[in-house]
């Protein structure tokens, strides 16, 4: 039988999960099936303890919770290799989603990366087809999509614009 490559990916960590999401896109490089299987990887983990969160989101703010929102659910209701999602309601009575990185994310995600890069120097060190598939290039590619899914500032100003875009819509 095949070899599970997704559960694979998934056991190594965060940045994996992400390798293996761009590497489905590839069946050139890995291959049908194991691209086949790639494609079966979700980007979900256990979530982090809720103490944790609750510690990098006051961190960011610099306030407590109970200061920042009317009420904040404890329970995510989703969890990503790169962050979590939880419900809260503003004081000023709005609901909304909240999304809050895993903590040390930024730092794990460097790491790992650094050393897919050395890896992919190396192997395209060595020519013929392995070069032939630029490792290099698809490690920048994957380095450039993780950072920018890092950046939730970014992803904000993107998803604000978006509400703004379908105001004139019914139901919005």
């Amino acid at each position: 039988s095949e070899p599970d490559y997704s559960s694979a990916f998934k056991a190594i960590g965060p940045a994996a999960i992400k390798l293996g999401q761009a590497l489905a896109t590839r069946p050139d490089i890995v291959g049908v099936e194991a691209a086949r299987n790639l494609l079966t990887l979700q980007d979900s983990l256990p979530p982090q303890p809720f103490a944790a969160i609750r510690e990098e989101t006051e961190a960011s703010f610099g306030a407590p919770l109970e200061t920042l929102f009317a009420s904040f659910d404890p329970e995510p209701v989703g969890s990503a290799s790169i962050a979590q999602v939880y419900r809260a309601t503003t004081s000023e009575g709005r609901d909304v989603a909240v999304k809050v990185l895993r903590p040390g994310i930024r730092e794990r995600f460097a790491r790992d990366l650094e050393t897919y890069e050395w890896a992919a120097a190396h192997l395209e060190a060595l020519g013929g087809e392995a070069a032939r598939l630029r490792p290099r290039a698809v490690i920048d590619n994957l380095k450039r999509w993780t950072w920018r899914e890092l950046d939730l500032r970014r992803e904000g100003a993107s998803a604000s614009e978006l509400a703004e875009a379908m105001s004139g819509f019914d139901g919005y």
